[in-house]
This record gives structure tokens, C-alpha cells and sequence, in this order.
């Protein structure tokens, strides 16, 4: 079993995981890896035993192999120690559902080396992400959650989103609890979006204005 160019698992339980860093060493024409886990306490599990992080998938791969993987989409895992960057130089699809903070080092190593993603899709918006996606363009999906942090905000519709304006198709943006207002729809963010001329499927928050405040019940005041 050495020909495979995709694995996609939906897990919901754990039983063989530990057999994945092998069989990813032993592909290496592999281009498209998606593994999510759904049950709880199947990603318990396997972070008990370490043997589904995201370092640890590509463990096995013996130095020098060269790997095309062009896919990848995890979810439900852990980071682990140590990030697999050398194994990311030819993304062109990413999809991280962490719930760890994606180190900087991440999205520095995709802009030094020059690897230009057409989608990503993330849990979590950083100063580190908004200068990798402002360092090139042809970006044409993109999903992410929103932060509170207003400068971040200014730096993605003014700065980042017209480097992609000619070819971004689908923009998620997902607001989270205290998000500041300037991610929501406004006269500003609407003439941007009016900018982009492949675009096709927006999802975007509306009113985030009217809201001033969020109580600790998470009821909005």
C-alpha cells in the first residue's frame, strides 16, 4: 500500500490511529490528508496517547523524502511539539479546526517560502496570518473566526482583502462573542466587498455595532 494520493477519515473513534504516521511515511505521492474527530472522547483519547497530533502524523517520514501534500485538513487534534513545516511547502487548501493557538512560525514559514494558498479556512485571526495572506494574492476561499481586536479588523478589509479581489470566491467571516464592530457589514466593509469581483457566497455578520456589550451569562446588552 504505497500508491495512495488521498486519506480521508471522519473518526469517531480511535481504534488504528496509531497506524497513520506509517502509512503517511510509506506514501509519498500523497496530496490529500483530512482527518477529523467528531466524539469527544475519542479526541481525549488520542491526545492522552499523542499519537494523532499534527507533528506526529508525519513523524515516520524519512528525512530527505520529498512530499507533494497539496490537502491538508485536520481537525479535532493537537498541535504537538513540534509543527511539520518542511511537509507544507506545497499546500494549496488548508484547514486547521484547533483549538490551540497556531503558532506565528506557521504562517512566517508559508511566506518566506513563498507557498500561496487559493483556500484556508481557520478558527482563529492573528497579526502573523493578516501578513501572510497580505503577501501575495490569487487567495479564493476563505473561512475564519473574528478576535476583538479592532486593528486586525482595519488590516484585513483595507489591506488584505483587495490583494484577492480578483479571484476570492467564498469569504466566511465568523463572528465570536465581543468581536469588534468594525468586522461586521458597514458602509466601509461594503464598498471593499464591492471591490471583489469573483466573489459569489458571503457570509458576514450584520449589526455588530448595535452590540455594545456581552454580560457574563453571554447575554447580549
Amino acid at each position: 500500500m504505497n500508491c495512495i494520493h488521498g486519506i480521508l477519515l471522519d473518526c469517531y473513534t480511535a481504534a488504528g490511529m496509531n497506524l497513520l504516521p506509517d502509512i503517511i511515511a510509506r506514501n509519498p505521492m500523497l496530496e490529500t490528508l483530512r482527518i477529523h474527530m467528531y466524539n469527544p472522547q475519542t479526541i481525549a483519547q488520542t491526545n492522552i496517547q499523542g499519537s494523532t497530533s499534527l507533528s506526529n502524523l508525519f513523524s515516520k517520514i524519512p528525512p530527505g523524502t520529498v512530499t507533494r501534500f497539496e490537502q491538508l485538513s485536520v481537525g479535532g487534534l493537537r498541535l504537538g511539539p513540534k509543527l511539520p513545516l518542511a511537509r507544507l511547502r506545497h499546500l494549496k487548501a488548508l484547514n486547521i479546526n484547533f483549538d490551540e493557538k497556531i503558532p506565528e512560525d506557521m504562517w512566517d514559514f508559508l511566506r518566506e517560502e513563498g507557498v500561496h494558498l487559493t483556500e484556508l479556512c481557520v478558527c482563529a485571526m492573528s497579526g502573523a496570518l493578516l501578513d501572510y495572506l497580505g503577501s501575495y494574492e490569487g487567495l479564493e476561499r476563505l473561512k475564519f473566526h473574528t478576535n476583538n481586536d479592532d486593528a486586525h479588523a482595519e488590516q484585513f478589509y483595507h489591506e488584505v482583502l483587495p490583494k484577492h479581489a480578483n479571484t476570492i470566491e467564498e469569504l466566511w467571516v465568523h463572528p465570536k462573542w465581543r468581536a469588534g464592530p468594525v468586522w461586521g457589514l458597514d458602509t466601509h466593509v461594503l464598498d471593499r466587498l464591492c471591490r471583489c469581483r469573483s466573489l459569489t457566497e458571503l457570509h458576514i455578520p450584520v449589526g455588530l455595532q448595535s452590540v455594545s456589550a456581552v454580560a457574563e451569562d453571554g447575554v447580549v446588552v
